[in-house]
């Protein structure tokens, strides 16, 4: 299981958390504000990127816990992936409700999946893993049509993620696909696990929502300058790690080396 993210470290309890527990709120993942209020989109694509056990499940798991139990909304949740890392079960005092289907136990590809999950018209599918064209192809339809969609990415960082999106893209059909992800894109995340004060890790991220101007910049341009597009803006209008080191040493969670360190990997 992907190692969950406690709100100063990862416990022993939570290293140790069994499935059908379910993922740590995002309170106690300190997940920042900006994110909180945009990671729920009435359609377009969320990536949550990262390398391997930097808690993308774990943080993807956060969000759909915090929908499904939120009194006032009605969600329909489709999810497939390769390995479900959380059974989240319905709660009584929600409307909403998840399907959870796992590759290739319960249908043969995440593809299949994805085309099968937007005849039950969701309002938002979670997809393990893009990393195949294919996958990429059809998460980027069942955006198209009116359906959020979240789903995880191996990258270092969002400029890399957004590169990583434009090589994924289908060859055939690239010219319907390069602008429809322009016109999808919400929010990307990316997530690393650091050290902290206590001994264990803390989550710190890079994270840039999408508006309406930006996603005309990327209609507008190459895929080859959406990396470049993209550490712009978030330098304008995102938090960069830069930022994101800087915020947790001044709240005493993490060292001066290893805050240091981190600033290194940036320069």
């Amino acid at each position: 299981m992907e190692k969950d993210i406690g709100e100063v470290s990862l416990t022993h309890a939570a290293q140790n958390r069994a499935m059908s527990d379910g993922p740590l709120s995002l309170s106690e993942q300190r997940v920042e504000p900006q994110i909180i209020d945009n990671y729920r989109p009435g359609d377009g694509i969320v990536i949550v990127s990262g390398a391997a056990y930097s808690g993308r499940s774990t943080l993807i798991g956060g969000m759909t816990e915090a929908m499904l139990s939120d009194p006032n909304a009605v969600y329909h949740i489709c999810e497939g992936a390769e390995r479900l890392k959380f059974r989240h079960e319905r709660r009584d005092s929600s409307r909403s409700l998840i399907w959870q289907s796992e590759i290739p136990k319960h249908l043969p590809t995440l593809p299949a999946f994805i085309r099968g999950a937007i005849h039950r018209e969701p309002t938002d599918i979670i997809i393990g893993e893009c990393r195949d064209p294919e996958t990429m192809g059809e998460a980027v339809n069942a955006a198209m049509c009116g359906i959020s969609v979240k789903t995880i990415l191996h990258a270092q960082d969002c400029s890399r993620t957004m590169q990583r999106v434009s090589i994924l893209l289908p060859n055939s059909g690239r010219a319907y696909f390069s602008p429809a992800v322009a016109q999808a894109m919400r929010m990307v995340i990316n997530q690393r696990l650091v050290p902290c004060v206590d001994g264990g890790r803390i989550a710190i991220r890079e994270f840039l929502v999408f508006d309406k101007l930006l996603r005309d910049q990327l209609l507008r341009a190459n895929t080859t300058d959406w990396p470049a597009l993209t550490r712009q803006a978030i330098e304008d209008k995102g938090q960069s790690y830069g930022k994101a080191i800087e915020i947790a040493l001044k709240a005493g969670l993490i060292t001066e080396q290893t805050a240091a360190y981190q600033l290194r990997q940036e320069a």
